[in-house]
């Protein structure tokens, strides 16, 4: 990769790196990026940036792209005899094997467990090219999510919902009633009463939103409050 460094020293190129890309400069690492032989290299799809010595790509807006160890939120989107296909808001369904749940599953038993359109909550235990499990298991026990409303947000803004040590999310929690997953693939999982979902999901939307100004769980209170 021929990428350069802008006058301003914060802009690196226009191009659009891709996961295992060189980013071609040298520094700390920061966000979206890690090092591979002593190359920085990009974790993601999107375009990279210099601020101060630290080299960071930020993820173009659009699908979620999988590491090993993420909890995700997955959606059912096919039914196979021994494994289910799971949407996981990324270029490729996943896969899910009975063997990696604590289900006991026989072969072509796994419509009684799950169906189309039911959703769990799960690890990223394998992402090739195109190719991705996800697993119950694995260090992560997943389970099923029953009932609730599922919406997308930008994965990259995943962390501004959650806050410092979870105090966003849990602020919207308490003040809106709710029980609330959140998936590092940018599906979120809200259950509890129509008005209070309603409710989780403005605020939510509204953090995830650049012309929206709330962080901090005090402007989330008082977004709440001013919320009908």
């Amino acid at each position: 990769m021929n990428s350069k460094t802008d006058a301003d020293n914060k802009s690196i190129s226009k191009e659009i790196f891709f996961p295992n890309d060189e980013i071609g400069v040298s520094g700390k690492i920061g966000e979206g990026v890690f090092k591979k032989e002593d190359k920085i290299c990009s974790a993601l799809v999107g375009t990279a940036k210099q601020k101060g010595s630290y080299i960071s790509v930020s993820a173009m807006k659009g699908r979620y792209y999988p590491n090993v160890g993420d909890v995700v939120i997955a959606v059912c989107s096919g039914i196979g005899p021994s494994h289910w296909y799971m949407d996981i808001n990324s270029s490729s369904d996943a896969l899910l094997h009975f063997s990696e749940t604590e289900w006991k599953v026989g072969i072509g038993e796994t419509s009684k467990f799950m169906n189309i359109g039911d959703a769990c909550i799960a690890e990223i235990f394998f992402s090739g090219t195109g190719s991705y499990q996800i697993s119950f298991k694995k260090g992560f026990i997943g389970r099923r999510l029953y009932a609730g409303t599922i919406f997308k947000i930008e994965c990259k803004n995943v962390s501004k919902v959650i806050g410092k040590q979870g105090a966003n999310i849990e602020m919207i929690r308490e003040k809106t009633n709710t029980r609330i997953q959140i998936g590092q693939n940018g599906l979120i999982w809200v259950d509890g009463s129509t008005d209070e979902i309603a409710k989780a999901m403005r605020v939510i939307k509204m953090i995830n939103t650049e012309e929206g100004k709330i962080e901090g769980t005090e402007m989330i209170e008082k977004f709440l409050k001013g919320d009908k």
